[in-house]
């Protein structure tokens, strides 16, 4: 037997020990002999502090663990669910957003028949309301009812590491609330010059989230769509009204601004309510 050690060292390093069968061997800090009947070696095994904690497999965090494909050594634990991933968070949301596409298709029922399918204001008093009172509801309200539902789904439309899906984001907003608040300040249906920042926000948006799992692959088309016929309105807006007012031109915008993305807002609240929720692993 041979031990190595140092004066005042905490540590004590063994090497080669080697305890025959049935040869008694007296422990330090011991009056009784042991018996070891097994051959031990023991290389470099320094002695624990008391003040330092034994380290065990049970004391690894619980929760479920994910694994991330293609990199079988890296693993998130993921605990539970976050408070802004909830069902009822969810389910609020969606009911904004589906409010929301609805009231923008019965506002433009309303306005178009109060104002004319031309660029020409014809200014029928529907319901007891003008055109102009009628136009400021449609500018405004929906906007904000969808703007508010998609902040309530922010935490699932815009992952921590999706720059592309947090600026089409941050336009989509901006193509929703400023519009509405301007509407609504002069109560009156403005002029559309931010649509194409809230189309190519949810371009961007639809493409950013296509590896998010908490987004399904229905929502992603729908976002895309709506972005696609809000552009559609923008470039026929465009267009001289010499030729866009003998086939109705101001109804045909208002079906691409309004009704039918109106129709793609409702569709996308109903994907939302139904996506189920699955847990993602980000690595940083």
């Amino acid at each position: 037997m041979a031990a190595v050690g140092a004066k005042g060292d905490h540590s004590v390093i063994v090497r080669d020990i080697v305890l025959r069968q049935n040869e008694p061997m007296p422990l330090p800090m011991s009056t009784t002999p042991i018996t070891v009947n097994t051959t031990i070696a023991l290389v470099a095994a320094p002695a624990l502090s008391p003040a330092e904690p034994i380290v065990t497999p049970a004391a690894a965090p619980r929760g479920r663990r994910a694994k991330t494909r293609g990199t079988p050594n890296r693993r998130v634990y993921c605990g539970g669910m976050s408070p802004d991933n909830t069902p009822a968070r969810r389910g609020w949301a969606s009911a904004l957003i589906v409010v929301g596409g609805l009231l923008s298709v019965a506002l433009w029922v309303v306005f178009t028949t109060a104002h004319g399918p031309t660029s020409v204001n014809e200014d029928r008093a529907v319901l007891g309301g003008s055109m102009v009172f009628w136009g400021m509801l449609l500018g405004g309200i929906p906007n904000l009812l969808i703007a508010t539902g998609l902040v309530l789904l922010a935490s699932r439309l815009v992952p921590a590491p999706g720059r592309l899906a947090r600026v089409g984001y941050v336009l989509l907003l901006i193509g929703l609330i400023i519009p509405a608040l301007i509407d609504l300040s002069i109560q009156a249906l403005g002029a559309p010059f931010l649509l194409p920042v809230a189309a190519i926000g949810l371009a961007m948006l639809a493409v950013g989230t296509r590896r998010n799992p908490r987004v399904s692959r229905p929502s992603r088309f729908l976002l895309l769509m709506i972005g696609v016929l809000l552009a559609s309105a923008f470039a026929w807006a465009l267009l001289p009204g010499s030729f866009t007012d003998p086939i109705g031109g101001y109804r045909i915008y208002g079906v691409f601004a309004h009704f039918g993305a109106g129709i793609g807002w409702v569709l996308f609240g109903f994907s939302v309510l139904r996506a189920r929720s699955r847990s993602a692993a980000w690595l940083g």
